[in-house]
C-alpha cells in the first residue's frame, strides 16, 4: 500500500456453514427478540445441500422460527407447537446453490414469509416473549441435535417495531443498514428499531454485530467467513 493511500474495506461475504450438526451462532436472550409486536427477520441464504435444518430458531413457546427442510422447502415452525395458526404456504421448492432472500414479517396482525420478494406463506399467529431465558439461534435448534443448514448466510438482520416488507417487492442489492428510507412495498427503518445486523465481511471480524445492542455472537464449532455473498 502506497504511502497516502486508504485502506481498502473488507468486502461484504458470509457466514459458511459446512458441519452438520456442530455448526451454529447464538447471541444471548434478549427482549430484542420479542415477537409481540411488529418485527422482521430477514436473511440471504445460500443451500448447498438438502440435508434440511433450521436458520433461526429460539426454544420459547410460540416462538416463530424457520427451517430449509430436506425436501428443498423452506418453512415456518412455531416452537413447541409446529405449524403456527393460519399457515398456508405455495409448497415451492428451492434448489441447492442458489441465492434466496428470505424474511419472515409480521404487523401485528398478518405475518408473512417472503421468498425473493414475493409472498411464500401466510400466518396470523404471532406473539411469542424470552420470558425463559434461552438463547436466540442461528444455524440450529438449542439441544436438539437438528441437521444444520449447510450453505451460506449474509446478511442477517432482526428489526423489532415495523413488518419491513408489506407486498411484493424488489428484493435489496447491497448489504443491509441499520436503517433506511421507503420503497415500494418497503417501510423505513428508523432509529434502533434494528436489533440484530450481520453484515457478514469477509474477514476475522464478519460476526461483528453493528446494530445498537452490539450482541456478542458466539461461534459454536469453528464456523467460518467466505467471500461468496448474494451482491
Amino acid at each position: 500500500m502506497g504511502i497516502g493511500t486508504p485502506p481498502v474495506p473488507p468486502t461484504t461475504g458470509s457466514v459458511l456453514f459446512s458441519t452438520s450438526p456442530t455448526q451454529y451462532l447464538t447471541v444471548p436472550n434478549n427482549a430484542a427478540f420479542t415477537q409481540n409486536q411488529p418485527f422482521t427477520i430477514e436473511t440471504w441464504f445460500y443451500p448447498t445441500n438438502i440435508t434440511g435444518g433450521y436458520i433461526w430458531s429460539m426454544l420459547q413457546q410460540d416462538f416463530l422460527g424457520l427451517a430449509y427442510r430436506a425436501s428443498g422447502k423452506f418453512q415456518i415452525d412455531m416452537s413447541f407447537v409446529g405449524n403456527p395458526p393460519g399457515y398456508s404456504t405455495l409448497d415451492t421448492t428451492y434448489p441447492i446453490n442458489n441465492w434466496y432472500h428470505i424474511a419472515m414479517t409480521w404487523d401485528g396482525a398478518i405475518g408473512c414469509l417472503w421468498v425473493n420478494g414475493s409472498q411464500e406463506s401466510q400466518f396470523s399467529g404471532a406473539g411469542a416473549t424470552v420470558a425463559v431465558g434461552n438463547a436466540f439461534y442461528i444455524g440450529q435448534y438449542q439441544n436438539q441435535s437438528q441437521p444444520t443448514p449447510l450453505g451460506n448466510l449474509s446478511n442477517f438482520r432482526v428489526v423489532k417495531g415495523v413488518a419491513v416488507y408489506t407486498g411484493p417487492f424488489t428484493v435489496p442489492t447491497a448489504p443491509l443498514a441499520t436503517t433506511q428510507g421507503s420503497s415500494t412495498n418497503i417501510s423505513a427503518i428508523t432509529g434502533t428499531q434494528t436489533q440484530l445486523l450481520l453484515n457478514t465481511i469477509n474477514d476475522a471480524s464478519f460476526l461483528t454485530d453493528t446494530s445498537a445492542n452490539a450482541f456478542t455472537v458466539t461461534n459454536n464449532g469453528s464456523v467460518t467467513s467466505a467471500a461468496l455473498n448474494p451482491f
